[in-house]
């Protein structure tokens, strides 16, 4: 009786190694097949790494050719280049300013005619208030045009002195 329960040991003990064993085989295959895609993913890396490369040579060529193609530049003529910019876009931004101050008077002056015209005229003459109506509405059209023009020009002098601010370290 003895040996036949060191014999149904052994069967367990064997029976739990098999199981073990087709535990870590599972295992295993699981780790064999990630692995096969970790390296698909790295050639996939590997490739884009090398297309990146061959773009970023290119465009160290280039920039080396532009650099080669402005050679005879001197930073001095970049700088009045620069100024020259400035100074138009302070140019137009007074123009701009001012057709602002004189679009304003105007639509105040309107806006003023035409109280005066309703409380004078009543509603017997309401074609000329249409009239004035459409006309005030273009003014106030070309009232917010200029205002965004103004916007947009102060954009244009602010990103100037930017500039200005980089080509002066960048000179130095």
């Amino acid at each position: 009786m003895q040996e036949a329960q060191r014999v149904a040991q052994y069967d367990a003990t064997l029976r739990d190694t098999q199981h073990s064993l087709s535990d870590l085989t599972n295992l295993v295959s699981r780790l064999m097949l990630q692995q096969s895609e970790v390296d698909t993913q790295l050639q996939g890396i590997g490739s884009y790494q090398c297309e990146l490369g061959g773009t970023l040579d290119l465009l160290e060529r280039n920039v080396d050719e532009l650099f080669a193609a402005q050679s005879h530049v001197h930073v001095g003529d970049a700088d009045v280049e620069r100024e020259k910019s400035y100074e138009r876009a302070l140019d137009v931004d007074t123009k701009l300013d001012q057709m602002n101050v004189v679009l304003t008077n105007v639509v105040n002056d309107l806006n003023a005619a035409q109280e005066r015209v309703w409380s004078s005229s009543g509603a017997a003459e309401e074609g000329k208030d249409e009239e004035v109506g459409k006309i005030i509405g273009v003014f106030n059209a070309h009232h917010e045009t200029l205002a965004y023009l103004e916007s947009k020009a102060r954009a244009v002098e602010s990103d100037m002195a930017m500039i200005g601010q980089v080509l002066a370290k960048s000179g130095q």
